[in-house]
């Protein structure tokens, strides 16, 4: 028989039926949180880990920062495998050690000891802290990445340019007032490297930002709600950092 994988959908219909309304919508939030840091949400049978894929490593060594339950429950596991995969061993039990000062209870588990792991109200009481520790934790993952060697190119003298090509692709929809507005809330201002766009070239410098989506619109297979909150306003050099610089996966 084929193991199931909960959705994000289930996961917070059974933590509702499970626990209570109010704590699915912890879960959402901190789900959320993890996306918006750069984690991919991974189905398991009763839960959904939150995964940081370094550069050029296979879905099986994906690193896994914590793991939300249909119990309603928060715990991490398998922080060993950090050093495994060649990152500092101090890295993953310094990043134990935050969130058991912050909680006050043990956080690391297995997936058998799921129902009395972390109740995610007491991760919705030390949020801050909790999500300070992920987030730093998950820039100093990428942070001590080693990069790819950049590879060499031959050098070309010449070339013949401007043959014609028919092209045939499919373009998503988007809401231009909902764009109008997340260009009116940034006032010209990149959210990654903060130039303000409205004192370049007298002004005409707003014409640089674009707007990026968050939830990245290729990852969804049906159309779905975008709100405001989902975007982000960043120039047209730092949106090409987020969608291109990591082989292809955006930030």
């Amino acid at each position: 028989m084929k193991r199931r994988r909960v959705s994000e959908e289930q996961l917070l219909k059974e933590i509702r039926g499970n626990v209570e309304p109010a704590t699915s919508k912890i879960a959402k939030r901190i789900l959320d949180f993890a996306e918006a840091e750069g984690a991919v949400p991974v189905p398991r049978h009763n839960s959904i880990s939150m995964r940081f894929r370094p550069l050029d490593r296979e879905e099986r060594q994906w690193l896994t920062p914590f793991v939300v339950t249909t119990a309603g429950t928060f715990y991490c596991g398998w922080l060993y495998r950090w050093h495994e995969e060649g990152f500092p061993k101090t890295m993953g039990l310094e990043y134990q050690k935050e969130l058991e000062s912050a909680l006050g209870r043990e956080v690391v588990h297995g997936p058998s000891a799921s129902r009395t792991a972390v109740p995610l109200e007491e991760i919705d009481q030390k949020w801050l802290h909790v999500t300070k520790t992920i987030r730093l934790t998950s820039r100093q993952l990428r942070g001590t990445e080693k990069p790819s060697p950049t590879p060499k190119v031959g050098l070309k003298i010449s070339a013949i340019e401007g043959l014609a090509t028919e092209v045939k692709m499919t373009r998503f929809g988007r809401d231009r007032g909902l764009r109008n507005s997340a260009m009116a809330h940034s006032n010209g201002v990149c959210v990654v490297c903060r130039q303000d766009f409205k004192k370049v070239l007298g002004g005409r410098g707003v014409c640089v930002p674009h707007v990026h989506h968050l939830k990245q619109r290729s990852s969804r297979d049906k159309p779905t709600t975008t709100r405001l909150k989902d975007l982000v306003v960043v120039c047209a050099n730092c949106h090409m950092l987020l969608h291109f610089v990591d082989h292809g996966r955006p930030l």
